[in-house]
């Protein structure tokens, strides 16, 4: 597995010394455990940020819609039982 070195702000290095100490678990366990978190969230972030970005351009180009409150109750109104 290759190796990362890297430099930490005292303040964080204590944290990460502590939670070793909590969880007994070794530092690299944690270490890849929070940047797996950290990225997945990244990655979601990202892709919301996509979809959004998505749906306003389709708003914008009048390719969708915007319904408020009202506008929503009518369609489902319209919907056949």
């Amino acid at each position: 597995m290759p190796t990362l070195t890297m430099e930490l702000p005292p303040d964080l290095l204590a944290q990460a010394e502590a939670a070793v100490q909590a969880s007994g678990r070794p530092l690299p366990d944690l270490v890849q455990e929070a940047l797996r978190a950290y990225f997945e969230d990244l990655l979601d972030d990202a892709a919301c940020t996509r979809v959004a970005l998505e749906a306003k351009a389709r708003l914008a180009s009048g390719e969708e819609h915007w319904l408020d409150w009202e506008g929503v109750k009518a369609e489902l109104d319209a919907l056949p039982d």
